[in-house]
């Protein structure tokens, strides 16, 4: 029995908890690879995104694909344009965003764990905000386009005119 508790007492005085520790140098690369993925992701899907709006956009208005605004799924014309403007428009931008946030990241190798940190907060704030900015463009842009119906405005000015117009001529003809 005494040689086991010696045995035991041994084990304990010789167990090393940071043995079982990773080595903090591999840490800090994997933290360093984890902040260049997080930089890079939001850029390179949005020039996926925007590939697929723009060359293979869904034939029809619906609530799963496609860039959706209430403006922008009225109509087939309405819809198919939302889509080609909001391909463009997240291709420039993630191309963009790629280019320099790849160039960003870049930089990370001379810099510390935590200006790391800093920086890549930085720059995801920047991408969220670019993002929305976008966002916010493409929804004027249809607004200014398009009705609620997703009737051109145009179509709509001259319709109520053609009405205006005939109203005007069935008044003349005494028609009411």
């Amino acid at each position: 029995m005494d040689g086991l508790i010696e045995s035991l007492v041994e084990l304990i005085n010789n167990f090393d908890p940071a043995s079982y520790l990773p080595e903090i140098d591999s840490i800090m690369s994997w933290a360093e690879t984890f902040l260049r993925l997080c930089v890079l992701a939001a850029p390179v899907l949005i020039l996926i995104f925007g590939l697929m709006y723009w060359f293979v956009p869904a034939k029809e208005a619906n609530h799963q694909t496609g860039y959706r605004f209430w403006y922008g799924m009225g109509s087939v014309d309405a819809w198919r344009f939302t889509q080609k403007v909001a391909g463009i428009a997240w291709t420039a931008l993630g191309l963009v965003l790629t280019v320099v946030m790849f160039l960003v990241c870049g930089g990370f190798g001379e810099k510390e764990i935590m200006d790391i940190v800093d920086v890549a907060t930085v720059c995801i704030l920047w991408e969220i905000g670019l993002m929305l900015l976008c966002c916010i463009a493409i929804d004027i842009l249809l607004i200014i386009r398009y009705d609620r119906k997703g009737v051109r405005r145009k179509e709509n000015r001259r319709r109520r005119r053609e009405k205006r117009a005939e109203k005007r001529l069935n008044k003349n003809n005494g028609i009411a």
